[in-house]
């Protein structure tokens, strides 16, 4: 069973109801079944059918270090990405990068939840199954990622999963692991406005809270296009949910050229949460800039990795 942060502040709570809409009820039944099995550079990468307890069903693909890697000892260590809908993020380079570092990936195609399409309509099979759902797209996707944590800690009690997700991934990363503390750790990737860029300090080119929800608003709940709830949000701010996430670790990549995704409202952020993060371990909250735009490189993946493998996380 999920396990849902109590009694969150009244601040974080106001946050995500009013942003990403609805927070959806954790799974009471998870069914994981193998449906295929094959050796991979180094690894043994299975595919698993998962079916949640609301007849909701995706795919979710692990790739683990083989017994001979000099690292198959921190296998049980997994990076879990809800961007199997993108070949450029989930690519052959990103399992390289995971495999090398003796790290398990895990990944699921987040439209086998909820669909993201140019019309913005709220459609897919979670809405199909809920349509008086008043939950945004981020929040499915979210509820997607902590489920599938959940029933790979069944497969293997003994690891440590850190969502993972680039763009509006890493918006879901964050609210899934905000949401849920089974989670261990979390890496964000340029992951802008909605995620861990402030409200508060903006960079020239970024993109605005009231541009992205016109542009998206099958992503957000419904109180998110109020212009009201727009300045309210303005006011709470980012970091009034993202300190839930404290003292698990945090690991938030930005590239420097990526304007629309607002470098300098990432290091607001990444400054005003040092206060929530104890000074051990070392590593529990990161911010890594890199070069270049908003696109996911491999050494983005190679830098959560290696921030993941080496990390000391908690018992």
């Amino acid at each position: 069973m999920i396990q849902m942060i109590g009694n969150p502040d009244t601040t974080a709570h106001e946050w995500m109801n009013g942003l990403y809409g609805a927070p959806i009820q954790p799974a009471e039944f998870v069914a994981m079944r193998l449906v295929h099995e094959l050796a991979w550079e180094g690894g043994v990468l299975r595919q698993w059918h998962l079916a949640a307890h609301d007849r909701l069903q995706w795919r979710v693909h692990l790739l683990q270090p083989d017994d001979k890697s000099r690292h198959a000892d921190l296998g049980h260590r997994i990076l879990l990405s809800g961007d199997g809908c993108w070949p450029h993020c989930v690519s052959p380079e990103a399992m390289r990068a995971c495999v090398q570092q003796g790290v398990s990936l895990a990944w699921f195609d987040r439209l086998e939840l909820a669909d993201d399409p140019p019309s913005a309509a709220r459609q897919g099979a979670y809405f199909n199954l809920h349509p008086t759902s008043q939950s945004g797209c981020l929040m499915v996707w979210a509820w997607g990622l902590a489920v599938t944590a959940q029933a790979l800690k069944t497969l293997h009690p003994a690891c440590r999963v850190c969502v993972m997700g680039h763009s509006r991934g890493g918006k879901a990363a964050l609210l899934a692991a905000a949401m849920d503390d089974a989670i261990d750790a979390v890496v964000a990737n340029n992951s802008g406005t909605g995620g861990a860029a402030s409200l508060a300090v903006s960079s020239e080119g970024a993109e605005s809270l009231q541009a992205l929800v016109a542009r998206y608003p099958h992503w957000f709940g419904k109180a998110a296009r109020q212009s009201s709830m727009q300045e309210r949000l303005a006011q709470l701010d980012c970091t009034a949910l993202w300190q839930k996430i404290a003292p698990r670790p945090l690991l938030i990549l930005q590239a420097q050229g990526d304007a629309w995704a607002n470098p300098s409202g990432t290091r607001h952020t990444h400054g005003v949460l040092k206060k929530h993060w104890p000074d051990e371990p070392e590593g529990a909250l990161v911010l890594i800039e890199r070069q270049g735009a908003h696109a996911m490189q491999t050494c983005d993946w190679d830098n959560a990795a290696s921030w993941w493998r080496h990390l000391r996380v908690r018992p």
